[in-house]
């Protein structure tokens, strides 16, 4: 038996060395549903130049990636969420220190050709065509997925633009089975017709090839010029636990990405962050632009590699 010690201290060596490289190789993002396309761009671009690192996305909504953080404790290398808000009041300070403010978006109606009245809607009647009982309308869940509370503030918004009382609130009502976890949840449902119409990010309509409606800026959150009245309507949603709740004002949708403490490989996961940063025309081909100049919340304590990229500071909000 003593002859084959060697042997085993040997395999013992090889299998630790390496669970070690594969570790140190791997990193896991956590990111929003809305950023599935161009995050797995950024991927394919990077593993071109380093094929070594292995990086694993996984998409979900803003809320509910945070909270793989904050309730289920799960390892997270980099977080990249469509609401910069949820880092700053979710994440920071206990679970990271710092947060990126790097693009923009703005929230849009998307449909099909065979959806009903397609050739009628415009940004005249849309709150009109909307409300019809023959048409169904999808969005995501404002307690899971930004996206969802976003669309809310623009029913809200609008409800105020046509001095309308209550329209928000029964456009909400009307159609609430066809409400899903994340906005891209939906987009199947629309090409297989079980819906006409969907409240989606510009950006995920662009990278599906969907017809897109497009919404005043009073309405779309994309003007920071006009956060002033944007923050005339506020959601409320779940927040750090089930029993907790946080309130978010309406403001110009902002993407926000941070690197969790609990992140197992911190040096690769800051070499692919910064070329993400590079990838200015990758970003702005998938219309979600990078922002000039790029905004930060804390951003004395982010990684050094970071501060290349001109990151104006901003407190939170």
């Amino acid at each position: 038996m003593k002859k084959f010690q060697p042997l085993l201290l040997l395999a013992f060596v090889v299998l630790v060395t390496a669970c070690s490289n594969k570790k140190g190789n791997e990193i896991t993002i956590f990111h929003a549903g809305s950023l599935t396309v161009p995050v797995h761009k950024c991927i394919e671009a990077y593993n071109k130049q380093n094929p070594e690192v292995i990086i694993k996305p996984e998409a979900a909504g803003s809320l509910s990636s945070a909270r793989k953080i904050t309730e289920l404790s799960r390892p997270c290398d980099l977080l990249m969420l469509a609401d910069h808000t949820i880092i700053d009041e979710l994440i920071i300070p206990q679970h990271a220190s710092w947060n990126l403010i790097f693009a923009s978006n703005e929230i849009s109606i998307v449909y099909l050709e065979k959806s009903k009245y397609s050739l009628e809607i415009n940004d005249k009647n849309w709150t009109e065509i909307l409300m019809r009982s023959d048409v169904r309308v999808g969005r995501a869940d404002p307690d899971k997925d930004p996206c969802g509370y976003r669309t809310v503030m623009t029913l809200r918004l609008a409800e105020k633009m046509i001095e309308k009382p209550g329209f928000a609130t029964s456009l909400l009502e009307k159609d609430r089975k066809y409400m899903r976890s994340k906005e891209t949840d939906l987009i199947p449902l629309l090409g297989k017709g079980e819906i006409d119409y969907i409240f989606l990010y510009r950006s995920v309509a662009l990278q599906h090839g969907l017809k897109t409606l497009l919404l005043s800026d009073s309405v779309n959150l994309k003007n920071p010029a006009l956060n002033e009245f944007y923050a005339t309507v506020s959601v409320t949603v779940a927040g750090k636990t089930p029993t907790d709740s946080l309130t978010l004002p309406g403001q110009a949708i902002t993407y926000g990405i941070t690197m969790p403490k609990n992140g197992e490989n911190p040096v690769e996961t800051i070499k692919f962050l910064q070329f993400v940063m590079q990838q200015k025309e990758l970003w702005a081909s998938m219309g979600q632009p990078i922002l000039e100049p790029v905004f930060g919340v804390n951003v004395i304590v982010m990684p050094v590699e970071l501060k290349g990229f001109e990151i104006e500071e901003r407190n939170k909000h």
